[in-house]
This record gives C-alpha cells, sequence and structure tokens, in this order.
C-alpha cells in the first residue's frame, strides 16, 4: 500500500493521495503527520513508523524553490507493510528510489504541484502497490519518456556471503557486531550487547538480508556430517587452504595443521558418524585443531554438508504390539511433529526441548526411527 504525504501552499501536512482510499483517516494521520513530514534534517533519510498496526516506511523530501508560496515543498512517498514482515529492510530501495524519481518529476516538470495531480498520482500508485504485491515489479509510463521501473529484491538466502569491510551502521547494530563471533547465539548476542532479543533478531536478519551476516545452526558432538564434491579446492586452491589454516589453527601456531591433515579431517566425515565419533577415532589428525571452527570453515564454503535428522512415528499397524510405544504416549505436541518433514532442530524449537531431551524421549519409543539425509 502506498500513501502520498504532501504539505501544500496552505501550509499544514496531509493525505493527499493513497491506496487504498481511507486506509488513514485525517484524525490518525494529524498525530504522526510531524514523523513523516519531517524537518530539513532528515531529508532524503530512510523514515520507519509503527503506527496503525502497520509499518509505514518512506523517504522524506524537500524542494526548495521560489514558485512555492513557503519557498518549499515537503513530500514523503511511503509504503504501507504488515508488522509481520521479517524482512521489512529488503523495501527500503523501493521507497528511496520512489523518492528520488517523484523529486526530480517534481523539479523538472512540476508533477506533484500541478492541479491534476491527484487525478494522476492514483493510477500510478495503484500500479505499483499492485504489482509489488503480485510478482514483486512493474514497469510504468508516468509521463511520455519517463518511465519508472521497480523491482523488488527476494529476501536474501541464508548462503550470504563475507561480510563487508566498510558499510555504515546504525546505533544498534555497531552494539552487537563486537559479539558476533561464530560461536555466540542470538540469547548470548543480547545478553552480552544489553539489548532486547527481539530487536537483536531482527537486526541481524536485516543484516542477513544485506549479505552481511550468515546464520548457522549450533555445532554440537552429535552432529553428523557428510563431504561434497567441491571439498577437492582445499587442495587444488591454495589461498582457500591457507584460510582453512588460519580459521582452525590453536594457539600453537607453530604446529599449524598441514593442508594435506585437515583434508584427511574432513574426509572422514560421513553421515553414519558423529562429530564426537570423528574426534575420538581420528585424535591425531584433530591436534591442535579448533573443531568448530573447522565445521564453520566446512560450511561456509560449501565443503561439507550438515546431515539433519528427521524422526518419524510408525503407524500402530506396523509394528505387532500397541503396548511398545513408552515414552511418547500422551506427549501429544511432539508427536504431531514426528511426520518426517520436521527437522530435529525445527522439533526442538517449536517444543523447547533441548536437542538432548528430545533424543531421549525418541530412544523409549520403538515407535520412532529416525531417517538421516
Amino acid at each position: 500500500m502506498h500513501i502520498l504525504l504532501h504539505i501544500p501552499s496552505r501550509g499544514w501536512a496531509k493525505i493527499e493521495v493513497q491506496e487504498p482510499a481511507d486506509f488513514i483517516v485525517k484524525e490518525s494521520f494529524d498525530k504522526v503527520s510531524r514523523y513523516l513530514i519531517t524537518k530539513t534534517d532528515f531529508d532524503n533519510r530512510f523514515i520507519w513508523l509503527d503506527a496503525f498496526g502497520s509499518r509505514i516506511m518512506g523517504c522524506a523530501q524537500c524542494i526548495e524553490d521560489k514558485r512555492y508560496k513557503r519557498n518549499a515543498m515537503h513530500f514523503n512517498i511511503g509504503l504501507v507493510i504488515s508488522m509481520d514482515c521479517q524482512v521489512p529492510v529488503k523495501y527500503e530501495l523501493i521507497v528511496r528510489k520512489l523518492g528520488r524519481y517523484f523529486h526530480s518529476l517534481e523539479v523538472e516538470t512540476a508533477f506533484l504541484s500541478d492541479p491534476d495531480a491527484q487525478t494522476k498520482l492514483l493510477p500510478v500508485l495503484t500500479s505499483i502497490r499492485a504489482s509489488l504485491n503480485g510478482p514483486g515489479s512493474c514497469k510504468l509510463q508516468v509521463l511520455p519518456g519517463r518511465s519508472l521501473e521497480l523491482f523488488l529484491k527476494p529476501a536474501a538466502p541464508l548462503e550470504a556471503a563475507a561480510m563487508p569491510q566498510d558499510f555504515e551502521t546504525d546505533i544498534v547494530t555497531s552494539l552487537i557486531l563486537p559479539y558476533i563471533d561464530g560461536v555466540s547465539h542470538v540469547a548470548k548476542i543480547a545478553c552480552m550487547a544489553d539489548v532486547d532479543k527481539s530487536i537483536v533478531k531482527t537486526c541481524l536478519q536485516n543484516l542477513c538480508s544485506l549479505h552481511a551476516v550468515r546464520f548457522l545452526p549450533l555445532t554440537l558432538y552429535s552432529d553428523s556430517y557428510a563431504c561434497l564434491t567441491g571439498l577437492h579446492r582445499l587442495v587444488s586452491d591454495p589461498r582457500l587452504g591457507q584460510l582453512c589454516q588460519e580459521a582452525v589453527t590453536l594457539s600453537n601456531k607453530e604446529r599449524t595443521p598441514s593442508i594435506g591433515r585437515l583434508f584427511r579431517l574432513f574426509s572422514c566425515m560421513s553421515p553414519g558418524s558423529t562429530l564426537k565419533d570423528l574426534l575420538t577415532l581420528h585424535s591425531g589428525l584433530a591436534a591442535n585443531v579448533d573443531v568448530l571452527r573447522l565445521v564453520q570453515f566446512g560450511l561456509l564454503h560449501c565443503l561439507i554438508r550438515r546431515v539433519s535428522a528427521y524422526p518419524v512415528r510408525l503407524h500402530w499397524s506396523q509394528t505387532g504390539s500397541a503396548d511398545c510405544s513408552v515414552g511418547l504416549r500422551g506427549t501429544d505436541q511432539l508427536n504431531r511433529l514426528l511426520d518426517g518433514y520436521r527437522s530435529m532442530d525445527e522439533i526442538c524449537a517449536s517444543t523447547g526441548l533441548s536437542r538432548q531431551m528430545v533424543e531421549e524421549r525418541l530412544e523409549r519409543d520403538s515407535l520412532v526411527v529416525v531417517i538421516r539425509r
């Protein structure tokens, strides 16, 4: 949904055009207008406001010119999205482009200050809203020879690249960045930075959409990993091998593990053995190696993959007796999740139980099998 906010020559802020109509009434808008039609200090800055049960985003614009009665025209093209949106930052580029586009259009053609602006803007905003809610892109001919192209970039996948060296950050991001170390989980980062956990979660999601961080599952000794075909790059790419050595070597730099030893350690990972089994059977290969960092490096560079466990509860008729289930009977919430479509991580997140507690309950039920893939 789009809103055009415009200060006309009469001198007060009002909603000039909105689609759909009457989404925000005048009385409600008057309470927040100063946050959307801002002072010049906030011109051309991304604005984010939660109000009326929705999230309003805009990029305030100001055009100074003597042709306006107040020698300036202030306006804001706003985008209204649901509060449930997981990655609101992906709309920022759309909002900024709309602000710049209509700023240029007004300077060159007086498009917004035209008496018929409402009539011309309504079909434009209607088309933009329908296109962004549908295919996620649009190309409009607003005026002859002046087209507007918008593309809503999808949410960034979790396979993001490395963090860029230089970028602007807000206050919250600057607080949590020192604690993003590849070991601390979200709750621990929130505690160490003294920031609310929900705010940290939103901030990390935004950083992920900007390809600045990547989320990895917690590394547990009960996890299994399998090699990928790209593992040969550890040997064939000298730079990758050097990065791996620097990342996984413990404090004693004089005993840096060779690339061949790291390659053999990766090669010993298989779906049938856990990380604990690997360290027990190949303790010599793992000497002076930070196994946690080794696993993280392998996941980040697509050398290995994590083998997920999918518990499945068999049908009663597939066993000879209905009395062989002893551990999970009565635990309805957990039973409903044992359909083979949810991994162990999803089950733990849904039930609030630890991995160890879930595994202990599953082991006591002979009707449950675990598929690893």
